[in-house]
């Protein structure tokens, strides 16, 4: 079990950087038959991130989200974080 303790973090990017410090290949997601570890959450975020930032996305840019649930929406939440741009969420 992994213990728990407040974050540090003042930002969503910093707060993936703290906890795949801390927790790094511990299990983070489970979607359907798929687990991905913290380090996964972060990999696919910053694949994410670089593919958002090819496409013209910015700083302070809004980026909708319609999607499900599933560890998808993560990424993109934490990508968009991670550039600084801001993730409008939009239900399903």
């Amino acid at each position: 079990m992994l213990e728990a303790r407040q974050p540090q973090s003042r930002t969503i990017g910093a707060f993936l950087d703290e906890i795949c410090d801390l927790y790094g290949p511990a299990t983070a997601i489970v979607d359907r038959d798929r687990r991905y570890s913290f380090d996964d959450l972060k990999a696919e975020s910053v694949d994410v991130a670089r593919a958002l930032v090819a496409a013209g996305i910015g700083y302070g840019d809004k980026v909708g989200i319609l999607m499900g649930n599933r560890a998808e929406w993560l990424f993109v939440h934490f990508a968009a974080s991670l550039i600084g741009a801001v993730s409008v969420r939009i239900n399903t």
